[in-house]
């Protein structure tokens, strides 16, 4: 081999050295950028997720405090029954106290001998009012005597 040869030979490798360093760059290029594109897609589903949560947290807040508002309201209204109710069972006693009074005092009117001269109570009606006991008797499930 003649020196015109070998440095022919020389050149020859060098250029192959340098395509085959030039290729390998060119493949790592190509494999850096597949990444970065794989970064730049996890980077975006990362944020589309992060978006998606944060919309889930405001959805999750707004029902939060609906529920509160419907507790309160509810609580509101257990106590407005809780009221009406004692109101229900304070007039059903002072009704039943009342017709205890009526019938005492009948009886005390009953009991006075006949032959006993009472004052006339201006607006009483006796019939009247063995009527209103004997009513509300029957609707409290109550006997009258």
């Amino acid at each position: 081999m003649t020196n015109t040869t070998l440095a022919w030979s020389a050149i020859k490798m060098r250029d192959d050295d340098e395509k085959a360093q030039a290729d390998q760059q060119a493949e790592l290029g190509y494999q850096y950028n597949e990444r970065l594109d794989d970064i730049k897609a996890l980077k975006k589903a990362a944020f589309q997720a992060d978006a998606k949560i944060e919309r889930q947290r405001v959805l999750i807040d707004e029902q939060q405090a609906m529920i509160e508002k419907e507790y309160k309201r509810f609580d509101a209204q257990q106590q407005t029954l809780k009221k009406v109710l004692d109101l229900l069972v304070s007039a059903d006693k002072k009704k039943s106290r009342l017709l205890e009074i009526a019938k005492s005092l009948l009886e005390w009117v009953d009991a006075v001998p006949a032959d006993t001269v009472l004052p006339a109570m201006p607006g009483m009606d006796r019939d009247w009012v063995d009527t209103v006991i004997e009513t509300e008797g029957e609707k409290d499930g109550t006997e009258n005597d």
